[in-house]
């Protein structure tokens, strides 16, 4: 646990930091925010969690790197959505996923973090590996898949509803996507 608190809060500030003014220039190029986020929730795995993975038994290391990359696997996506919404709107989408980012990886960072000292903590009072460890991966597994399932649906339904808007070049293109 000693390792995932060494990390001080002027670290994680400057990373959240960076986040924001990475996702901000990110943000003028659609869907490239998407691979930023990913790519920095990696770094953080990395950084972060990794390591501290290495104090635990080969069972409660699996649950828990498990449990982390499905939360990881679940934020990308939901940042994915987030990102196809704000996709239509150049000049604001910027902005927005500039605050988005940040909140994205803080949320990856740190839950990926509790999830770590939890098992730790588990491991420290010597209790035993039990059944009940794979709860969160399986919660997490159904939050990953409710979360793929709107990265789909999401953008199908701005096609459709771009095909009936009668905006004239949106609504020929859209029909024409839904075409071929």
């Amino acid at each position: 646990m000693r390792h995932l608190e060494a990390r001080s809060p002027k670290a994680r500030v400057a990373a959240y930091s960076l986040a924001a003014i990475g996702s901000l220039i990110a943000g003028f190029v659609p869907l490239a925010h998407a691979v930023f986020i990913v790519a920095a929730m990696v770094v953080a795995d990395i950084l972060v969690l990794r390591q501290a993975l290495l104090w635990l038994p080969l069972g409660r290391r699996i649950a828990a790197r498990t449990g982390v990359r499905l939360l990881g696997a679940g934020l990308g996506c939901a940042n994915f959505v987030i990102n196809v919404l704000v996709a239509p709107f150049p000049g604001i989408s910027a902005f927005v996923l500039a605050f988005v980012g940040p909140i994205v990886l803080l949320a990856y960072v740190e839950t990926g973090s509790r999830i770590v000292a939890k098992r730790l903590r588990w491991e420290a009072e010597r209790k035993p590996f039990g059944v009940s460890e794979w709860r969160l991966p399986a919660l997490l597994l159904a939050g990953l898949f409710m979360t793929a399932a709107l990265s789909v649906l999401v953008p199908v339904a701005l096609v459709h509803l771009l095909a009936r808007a009668h905006v004239p070049l949106a609504s020929s293109l859209a029909s024409w996507v839904l075409s071929s």
